[in-house]
């Protein structure tokens, strides 16, 4: 219901039994296609976490844990608003029946995974995992480096589970220091 996550328009199923959603046509481009292309001012990064820290107070409020937030699931509209994509791996913070399939399993991209995340501790996670992704967001935009240095997304995964986060200033010591310790 907030004006930065994607409307749902509809869902059904297709002839072959196969569900789908209709969604809001967006026009613009993801964050992490603009920070590519010619990357964020300071100012700019912090006004897109702005709106993105937004969207997820109401998300939260609901009790919906996003838990795959990355640049690649930010998008930019042309007006300028911060929508945010992706909902497909989020789920109700509320009390589950353990399942094969929730077991243990941890979701989400490595390289953006809260520690309890990366360990597939799935009854730990609110919506503290969100805010250790959007530190990883920031991390990433600040320095073009990920907060965790591996060859692979084992490698990142295992370091996300095991190993504290290195600080944004030993990768950006330029930054001013309120935005590193924001980031840390």
């Amino acid at each position: 219901g907030h004006a930065g996550a994607v409307a749902v328009l509809d869902d059904d199923v297709a002839e072959d039994g196969s569900a789908f959603l209709v969604m809001e046509l967006l026009e613009g481009r993801s964050v992490e296609a603009l920070w590519q292309q010619r990357g964020l001012s300071l100012p700019g990064t912090l006004a897109l976490i702005e709106q993105l820290l937004e969207v997820l107070e109401a998300a939260h409020a609901r009790g919906i844990v996003h838990r795959d937030l990355k640049p690649a699931n930010l998008f930019i509209t042309t007006e300028g608003v911060v929508k945010v994509l992706d909902f497909g791996i989020a789920r109700l913070r509320e009390p589950q029946v353990a399942t094969a399939t929730q077991s243990g399993a941890a979701l989400g991209t490595p390289g953006f995974m809260a520690p309890e995340q990366a360990r597939g501790e799935n009854d730990k996670l609110d919506g503290l995992a969100d805010i250790w992704a959007v530190g990883a967001t920031l991390f990433q935009m600040l320095s073009g480096q990920l907060v965790f240095d591996g060859d692979n997304a084992l490698a990142l995964l295992v370091q996300a589970a095991t190993q504290p986060a290195r600080s944004l200033g030993s990768v950006s010591p330029q930054l001013p220091a309120a935005v590193v310790r924001l980031v840390d």
